[in-house]
C-alpha cells in the first residue's frame, strides 16, 4: 500500500509505493539531510537584488557556497512579487538600481504584511555622508558599502540570518 507524505518547505509530494521509488526518495532525503546539516530543514533562502551582473554572480556564488538557496533578481520592478513567491529569509538589496530606488524597494518590502519581518542587507557603492542612516531608517537592518569583501559580507549575512532564527 503506498504511503503518501509531503516533503520539505516546498511541500513536494512524496509517495513510497515501490522499492525503486523508495530508493530515490531515500536518496533525496539523505541529500536534503546533508544539505541542511542534519537539521531536516530546507536551506535558508536569500533574495539578491543587484543589477550589476558581476556583483550579482559574486553574491549568489558566495551564498550558494555557504549552503544557502538563492534567487537572483536584476530588475527591481518585480521584487515584491518575486519576494512573495520565493519567501526569502533575507533580502540583499542594491541601492542604486536603474529606474527604481533600492530605498523605495526597502520601504515597500517593510510595508508589505507578508514580507515586513524579512531582514534586509543594503549593499551600495553610493556611500555618502548620511546615506547609511537614511537606508537604515527605510528599514534595512544591515548596511555594507562596495566594494564588498567576502568575510564582512558573509558575517553580515550570517548575523542577519542568525538574528531572524533567534526571533
Amino acid at each position: 500500500m503506498p504511503q503518501s507524505n509531503r516533503l520539505g518547505r516546498a511541500n513536494l509530494p512524496c509517495q513510497l509505493s515501490n522499492p525503486l521509488e523508495s530508493f530515490y526518495t531515500v536518496g533525496l532525503l539523505v541529500a536534503l539531510d546533508d544539505a541542511t546539516g542534519g537539521r531536516g530543514e530546507v536551506a535558508e533562502r536569500v533574495l539578491v537584488v543587484e543589477d550589476n551582473d558581476l556583483n550579482r554572480k559574486l553574491f549568489c556564488d558566495l551564498l550558494r557556497a555557504n549552503g544557502l538557496t538563492v534567487e537572483p533578481v536584476a530588475d527591481g520592478h518585480n521584487v515584491l512579487d518575486i519576494a512573495r513567491s520565493f519567501e526569502p529569509d533575507l533580502v540583499i538589496m542594491d541601492i542604486q538600481l536603474p529606474n527604481i530606488s533600492g530605498v523605495d524597494l526597502i520601504e515597500a518590502l517593510k510595508a508589505d504584511e507578508t514580507l515586513r519581518r524579512v531582514p534586509i542587507l543594503a549593499v551600495t557603492a553610493y556611500a555618502g555622508k548620511g546615506d547609511e542612516d537614511r537606508i537604515r531608517q527605510a528599514g534595512a537592518e544591515g548596511y555594507l558599502s562596495k566594494p564588498v569583501s567576502i568575510q564582512p559580507f558573509m558575517n553580515a549575512v550570517n548575523a542577519l540570518l542568525d538574528r531572524r532564527a533567534a526571533a
